[in-house]
């Protein structure tokens, strides 16, 4: 007599690979989706980090959300006293109502300039030499 084999095509293991594997895709499918919820929160996170290092080495201004910007091509900044001591990777803090600049090295910790600025009647931010 023949011995008669289990007649479902797909054996235990097939269906736990692939249940595992739905889950898998799932799980990374809603993470990406609950991680595109909120673009702006990075950059949001990134300036309340600066603001909490450079506050430890000096007064910031409460009542206004700085502009930030990173150094990247120091060849574009060549000829800028303020930028004399830059460093790729540099944050630059801009506090357009107080009228200061901060040029902040996050490698270091360390404050590298501070000058005021001033707007032009094209919003264009022009730092100051110090005085």
């Amino acid at each position: 007599m023949a011995v008669l084999k289990n007649k479902n095509k797909y054996s235990k293991l097939d269906i736990k690979v692939i249940v595992i594997l739905i889950v898998f895709i799932s799980f990374f499918y809603f993470y990406g989706i609950w991680n595109l919820k909120d673009p702006q929160a990075d950059p949001r996170k990134e300036i309340e980090g600066l603001k909490k290092e450079i506050s430890t080495l000096m007064l910031l201004p409460k009542d206004e959300e700085p502009t930030v910007a990173t150094v990247s091509d120091l060849t574009k900044l060549a000829g800028q006293e303020f930028f004399a001591n830059a460093s790729i990777g540099d944050k630059v803090l801009m506090y357009v109502k107080t009228g200061k600049a901060i040029l902040y090295s996050p490698k270091e910790h360390l404050i590298i300039n501070v000058a005021p600025i001033s707007t032009t009647s094209k919003m264009e931010l022009i730092p100051q030499k110090s005085r």
